[in-house]
């Protein structure tokens, strides 16, 4: 008698919706593999403004992971000319010291707005139902099937799903990370930093940049300070030509600061201040750098900021899930649970190839759960041997490529170069 005559479908269920998660799941649904996708946020919740530089690493998942039509559709929105840009390195008196772009061996890069990528990579999720907003992730267990073993995953509302794959995608604060006892990522408490956004007329932004196609970066004495402008389209194009009707076109700009907590002069902590006290504290802490920093930060005073400590990851084991398996906690390295993108390899933003290389193992996670529903609907079924050999294969080639980034942007130290 056939396994395939009684055993069902697989099913992935993908746990957050973020970049990578939506990107996944657009695969999945090219190839027919049966997925739902458990997103924590309501649907219209946003972030307006904020950008993403995309590089090589993540046009390889999108090319793994959706039809050209879709690729096309999302470029129309990158910077235009904006990819042969790369940050530019000053010091604390706005002195330029380091040029990257210049190395014929940088990663070149293409901005966009994370809401727009989003959007572009949700909308076919929306369209299919196959997304589900406002489902916060509580815990999983793994039960005994027939065939094989199946993971319920249980949500805050009391609601609950049963699949085959488990795919954490819930960011560095992950808790499925910590459930299946990879336990790889720490807060670096010593640490704070801020993003924060507006919309400057373009003069302005010639006003504050040299450049505005290029994004400024400068770290000095425990702090950092990164400023970019977001021009899609043909406004790179505007902003060159200084007439009048063009001035008061706006840009979406970006400032993010960072710096160690002993060199903030408060008396209380920084969480604790009132929004203006806030900016009165990052004045202070920037008193001595150039003008032009002072004035960057002064365009966007009272702006909300999104503050946090950052997370950052330790490269497991090739055998870490042997490591931590335990009789008494079938959770503990099962290989129904797969990790991708910050939910195993959180690292610094430094380098832009946080959310680049979590796109990048898209490419390698699809064709692995594809062979894997494939299998299921044979004469042999699928069997827990065809997932371990799939997870083993998955990690092999992500916890490599992936932690040699988080190396290169700085491991656990934020004060690496930027660039």
């Amino acid at each position: 008698m056939s396994n395939s005559a009684t055993q069902p479908p697989l099913k992935v269920i993908i746990v957050g919706g973020g970049l990578a998660g939506s990107l996944l799941a657009n695969g999945l649904a090219r190839h027919n593999v049966n997925f739902e996708v458990y997103e924590r946020q309501e649907k219209n919740s946003k972030r307006e403004g904020y950008q993403i530089r995309l590089g090589e690493a993540t046009f390889i998942g999108m090319g793994a992971c959706l039809d050209q039509d879709q690729i096309d559709s999302i470029s129309k929105h990158f910077g235009r000319s904006a990819s042969s840009q790369a940050p530019i390195l000053y010091d604390k008196h706005f002195r330029k010291i380091f040029e990257p772009g210049r190395d014929p061996n940088y990663t070149q890069s293409s901005p966009i707005s994370r809401v727009i990528l989003q959007d572009a990579l949700r909308e076919p999720l929306d369209t299919m139902g196959k997304i589900h907003y406002q489902k916060k992730f509580t815990d999983f267990r793994i039960c005994p099937g027939v065939h094989r073993d199946v993971v319920e995953v249980n949500f805050e509302d009391g609601t609950s799903d049963v699949c085959d794959i488990l795919l954490a995608a819930d960011g560095n604060n992950s808790q499925i990370n910590n459930l299946c006892g990879l336990n790889n990522i720490e807060e670096l408490s010593s640490f704070r930093s801020f993003l924060t956004r507006c919309d400057l007329p373009l003069s302005v932004c010639r006003r504050l940049s040299p450049d505005p196609s290029s994004p400024i970066a400068t770290l000095h004495d425990g702090k950092t300070l990164y400023f970019q402008v977001y021009m899609p389209g043909d406004m790179t194009a505007r902003l060159e030509n200084a007439e009048a009707e063009n001035e008061e076109e706006l840009a979406s700009c970006m400032l993010g600061v960072g710096f160690f907590v002993d060199r903030m002069a408060t008396s209380r902590s920084f969480e604790s201040l009132s929004q203006t006290e806030k900016w009165d504290a990052v004045d202070h802490l920037f008193w001595d750098w150039s003008p032009k920093h002072r004035d960057i930060i002064g365009v966007f005073r009272g702006q909300e900021m999104y503050y946090g400590a950052p997370r950052v990851s330790s490269r497991p084991s090739a055998k870490w899930r042997k490591s931590v398996t335990s009789a008494d906690d079938k959770r503990l390295g099962n290989p129904h649970i797969w990790l991708i993108g910050d939910s195993m390899h959180s690292m610094f933003p430094s380098r832009g190839m946080g959310g680049n290389q979590a796109m990048r193992d898209t490419a390698d996670a699809l064709p692995l759960l594809v062979r894997l529903a494939e299998t299921a609907t044979t004469m042999e079924g699928l069997k827990e041997a065809d997932i371990i050999q799939a997870c083993d294969k998955y990690e092999g080639a992500v916890i490599p490529r992936a932690f040699e980034w988080v190396k290169r942007s700085g491991g656990k130290n934020p004060m690496v170069s930027a660039l």
